[in-house]
């Protein structure tokens, strides 16, 4: 029988026949630490026994590390990486892969898409301010999750799975606030009235980020970012019997950071509201088949008014070189005009509204023991509506003039995007077989048709193999797909230009991994490649199929537990990206990156977890003559101290960079050696929650 199992049940007895230890208690806790997931095959099971690369946040480690937001979490996974773009959106990437709106991962929480940016793809300006302290577990997949999810499950998935009202059975408030003028308040409520269940959870949150001073921007000036934030979150679930009730709200503001086009600008605010709904309805028909249907709506609006070009912005333009090329050009200018100021800028307004309406029906049956088939079918129907577009130059000369005033370009070839819809139905299985106590076989795959551009089959397939109770070695392939945005497919604007002739992006995924436990340690070591075909690139001003890629790493993790809760952890990952076309790196992308993690359980009441976080040199993108980005190491520390002067409540004070080290993401605008995007230097927070 597994020791920890044993342990388990001896100290069970222990604390029904004597109660007095409570340090003991906790123990027990650790010793039933939860080793299940559901994102990888929709459905519980073993996470030793799943066909994914999955890794798990827990509640313990999301309450120790001291975070602000989820992609401060995410950043501490092997294969995960995190950089800052020049506007509000942070870029997330898996295994080497990332681009501007993190489109190429499917955001979820409980099960519930959150990708609603039809136009641009993405959610991490939703997802990244989601509260913390309503997250039960975090479930990352890394490698396309198309079999089971279809499109943006396409180099990985990440699925938040939060409390219930048991986990909670009360009101927990929480006041958080520190440096660069952070200041967050949390309420979060679940109860149980009979057969109904209630989480609640409402969030407000503000800064004014660290302002960066720019040396010379792409006009050459300098001046200092802006990267205020303010947002609001409510969320709330609701279980009756087997019926469900899901919603997801968000309303939040950003300033320009380095600005749309990196140059630097003032009063450029950009706004989004987000509404998820979903309706379901779960049962157990017998002890071999389990139904879950649901219906569900995302709407998201957003309304960005930016700055383009600063106060006095003159156009660098050779007026002579474009009439030499094309004569006709200074009569149709009525001769050689003078190149224009734009005394109050250049600036934009462009407004509109996503849906995503959609249906699923999920079955789980065991005809046998030892085999279990999940399958299903799901459709939806996209529409982009409500589209408006203004802006204070005329794009229609030659040489964008200043207009005394906003235009209305709704609707001409000169708008941002177009109103728009598509539908999509699919259908799924995945079969989980045990051939022995010890041998699992995955294989499903999943089916999806579009209304615009065709059909795509996504297979997966894999081994679990228990070698014997200290080692676990799996096989794993998949296959995933990203479907265009409206942007890529349907943008008719005279400088991004959609392309009916796209077709989805393709990857192909092998992996193997072994997990192994020896007494207090465990070690995981895994291996992956990634064939990417058909990116999805812009070419002059059209997007094309044109790129192909190729990522191949090593992902390596260790824990080390020491006495009652204390622990040494460690993580490593090894990456090559590889464009395959130019045989030239990928732009961005950190070689080596690590994490070392420290907790030090110092009594019952008290715990100091100490982090530091490791990146290497970061490459360059083609034709940028910069030398690559320098790395970087940040030693992170946080406090937890409990039930010290009232019992229920907590305190956790957190330290970040405490050295204050230089820490950059790479710029794409800015191309002086000083001007790279500046991670927060030295920072500070206070949090206080108390639990009625």
């Amino acid at each position: 029988m597994d020791i920890k199992i044993v342990l388990t049940v001896g100290l069970s007895v222990l604390l029904s026949a004597n109660q007095f230890d409570e340090a003991l208690e906790e123990e027990l806790s650790w010793l039933k630490e939860e080793t299940y997931v559901i994102s990888a095959s929709r459905v519980k099971e073993d996470i030793d026994k799943t066909a994914s690369s999955i890794s798990v946040i827990d509640e313990e480690m999301i309450e120790k590390i001291g975070a602000n937001n989820i992609l401060e979490l995410l950043e501490i996974v092997t294969g995960l990486e995190v950089t800052q773009s020049n506007i509000f959106i942070e870029e997330l990437g898996i295994r080497g892969v990332k681009d501007f709106t993190s489109k190429q991962i499917l955001f979820m929480v409980d099960g519930h898409s959150l990708d609603g940016n039809l136009l641009n793809g993405g959610a991490t300006s939703n997802f990244s301010e989601m509260s913390l302290d309503n997250i039960k577990r975090i479930e990352i997949i890394k490698g396309p999750a198309s079999a089971l999810y279809g499109g943006n499950a396409f180099t990985g998935l990440i699925n938040i799975i939060t409390k219930d009202a048991e986990d909670i059975d009360g009101v927990e408030l929480k006041l958080k606030g520190g440096s660069y003028g952070y200041r967050e308040t949390n309420i979060l409520f679940g109860e149980k009235f009979g057969d109904l269940s209630v989480v609640g959870n409402l969030n407000f949150k503000a800064f004014d980020g660290e302002k960066d001073l720019v040396q010379k921007d792409i006009l050459g000036r300098s001046g200092e970012t802006d990267p205020y934030h303010q947002s609001i979150k409510a969320d709330l679930k609701m279980d009756y019997q087997n019926f469900y009730l899901q919603s997801i709200f968000t309303k939040r503001k950003d300033g320009s950071y380095y600005g749309v086009n990196g140059a630097m600008v003032d009063d450029t605010k950009t706004k989004f509201d987000y509404l998820a709904l979903e309706f379901g309805y779960k049962k157990a028909f017998s002890e071999r088949l389990n139904i879950l249907t649901r219906f569900y709506t995302d709407i998201l609006s957003f309304d960005n008014d930016r700055g383009i070009y600063p106060e006095g912005y003159q156009p660098q333009v050779d007026i002579n070189t474009m009439i030499a090329m094309n004569p006709a050009l200074a009569q149709q200018m009525g001769g050689v005009p003078q190149i224009p100021i734009f005394a109050n800028g250049m600036n934009v307004i462009n407004r509109l509204t996503n849906q995503k309406d959609g249906a699923e029906a999920l079955f789980t049956y065991r005809p046998l023991e030892n085999y279990t088939i999940v399958f299903g079918g799901t459709y939806e129907k996209h529409k982009q509506y409500d589209v408006e577009s203004y802006q204070d130059f005329n794009p229609e000369t030659p040489i964008p003039t200043p207009l005394p005033s906003m235009r209305d370009y709704t609707g001409t070839e000169f708008s941002f995007a177009p109103e728009v819809s598509r539908e999509m139905w699919a259908g799924y299985i995945n079969n989980i077989y045990d051939v022995t106590d010890s041998l699992r076989v995955t294989v499903g795959g999943r089916y999806d048709d579009y209304s615009d551009f065709g059909s795509n089959f996504a297979p997966r397939g894999g081994v679990s193999w228990q070698i014997n109770r200290e080692h676990i070695l799996k096989f794993m392939y998949g296959e995933g797909f990203r479907t265009p945005t409206f942007a890529e497919y349907y943008n008719r604007h005279i400088a991004i230009t959609g392309n009916q002739n796209l077709q989805p992006e393709y990857v192909s995924t092998y992996e193997t991994s072994l997990h192994s436990k020896f007494n207090k340690l465990e070690t995981t070591l895994a291996l992956f490649q990634n064939d990417f075909r058909d990116l999805i690139s812009q070419e002059g001003t059209i997007y094309r199929n044109i790129g192909e890629a190729e990522t191949k790493g090593v992902e390596v993790e260790a824990k080390y537990n020491l006495n009652r809760g204390s622990y040494i952890m460690a993580n490593y990952t090894y990456q090559l990206a590889t464009d395959k076309l130019n045989n030239t790196s990928l732009p961005d992308v950190a070689t080596h990156k690590g994490n070392i993690f420290f907790n030090q359980r110092v009594s019952q009441n008290i715990n100091i977890f100490t982090h530091i976080f490791l990146k290497g040199e970061t490459e360059r993108a083609d034709g940028d003559s910069r030398e690559p980005l320098s790395g970087y190491a940040l030693l992170n520390l946080s406090l937890n101290a409990k039930d010290i002067f009232l019992k229920n409540l907590q305190f956790q004070l957190s330290l970040r960079n405490i050295f204050d080290k230089d820490a950059y993401s790479p710029s794409y605008f800015l191309k002086t050696p000083e001007d790279d995007y500046r991670r927060d230097g030295r920072n500070l927070f206070l949090e206080v929650k108390y639990r009625f």
